[in-house]
């Protein structure tokens, strides 16, 4: 894995509307306890590796007050040759004007039918965890959240919302709350420049990883989601398989999500690019303002990415259909649907049922 030696400073704070808080105390792991109900009756294909029994979890840990500051390599090449890595899987690019629906579907659609469900592989799924939203922040665009439309709105929405339970019968528990908004970093660098946009390489977004999760939390009780800013690209290392809306030849995903391991258990991961570009972006959704929408676009890749780390977070392992080479999402990218999470209307992609054999916003 590549690094890219450039200076780079960053800060990892706990962000209040990310449910973070003050203090130097050491990550604390969420504890195991017994569920609260008995779990509805998994479907008889249903994973029985799941990560655990849905927690009780602990408060968000605080990140250390002092900042982390990083220069050169960061020792990077002791931290990356000691990690193991899980295969990437991309989130296709879509249309400039994806199909919309002005409609709340309230059954589930049949008219999207595929040949093969997805079939299980015996991988471990995630039955509760934490979702931290973690922000790349460049030294010159001041990002705030609001950059991403808050996204710890939607992680909110998304995980107290009845979509939310379209994973059940996937990792065979049907509690609600069991995904829940986690702390959020927010860490300030310098790109490496390019002849284009400036890029963050694929090392130094894992760098990011490795402290974020030092503080946060490994396994599979908690979920990572890094957001690029604006006008920032990054590629996979020694390829051109990129999020490059500046250059087309180059632009092959809106997102991906992957795993790794660094010595103290999985982390497993999404990288974002900034949502609201033309391949990646909602239109006329209910969050749209000025030609613009990033609320929405910003919540079909995380939503998206979601699920797919939910069913199968070591990408090929869990519910994946080797056949087609897509993942829960992957079968719905391009069907569209207005949906409410939490009481808040959004527009973005449904997800695919084995239940229903089909695309559904509905559980």
């Amino acid at each position: 894995m590549s690094i890219r030696h450039v200076m780079i400073l960053l800060a990892v704070t706990g962000l209040t509307a990310c449910g973070g808080g003050g203090g130097t105390a050491s990550p604390v792991a969420p504890s195991v306890v017994a569920p609260t109900a008995t779990p509805a009756p998994a479907a008889s294909n249903a994973p029985t590796t799941v990560n655990s029994s849905p927690l009780s979890l602990a408060p968000p840990v605080a990140p250390a007050a002092t900042p982390v500051a990083m220069t050169g390599d960061l020792n990077a090449s002791a931290i990356l040759a000691k990690a193991t890595f899980g295969a990437r899987h991309p989130i296709a690019l879509r249309s400039d004007d994806p199909v919309s629906s002005n409609s709340s579907k309230r059954r589930a659609p049949r008219t999207v039918i595929y040949p093969d469900d997805l079939p299980y592989n015996g991988g471990t799924v995630i039955s509760s965890a934490q979702i931290h939203p973690v922000y790349i922040q460049t030294f010159w665009d001041g990002c705030t959240t609001a950059c991403w439309g808050n996204p710890a709105i939607g992680i909110t929405d998304l995980a107290a919302s009845n979509f939310m339970h379209m994973v059940d019968p996937y990792v065979g528990y049907y509690q609600s709350n069991r995904y829940t908004l986690g702390s959020g970093a927010l860490w300030n660098l310098a790109p490496f420049p390019s002849g284009g946009n400036p890029v963050v390489g694929e090392g130094d977004i894992l760098l990011l990883l490795y402290y974020t999760s030092y503080y946060f939390g490994t396994g599979y009780n908690h979920i990572y989601h890094v957001f690029l800013p604006p006008n920032i690209d990054t590629c996979w290392d020694r390829t051109a398989t990129c999020y490059s809306p500046d250059n087309h030849s180059t632009f092959s995903f809106c997102g991906y999500h992957s795993s790794a391991n660094f010595g103290s258990g999985p982390v497993i991961y999404s990288v974002l690019g900034y949502a609201d570009v033309p391949g990646c972006r909602m239109i006329n959704g209910p969050n749209a303002s000025g030609g613009h929408d990033v609320v929405d676009s910003t919540m079909d890749i995380m939503s998206h990415e979601t699920f797919e780390m939910i069913t199968d977070p070591e990408f090929r392992h869990g519910w994946y259909s080797a056949y087609q080479d897509k993942e829960i999402g992957d079968l719905c990218r391009f069907l569209t649907l207005s949906t409410t999470l939490n009481g808040t209307p959004y527009l973005f992609q449904s997800e695919y049922s084995n239940g229903y054999h089909g695309c559904t916003n509905t559980p």
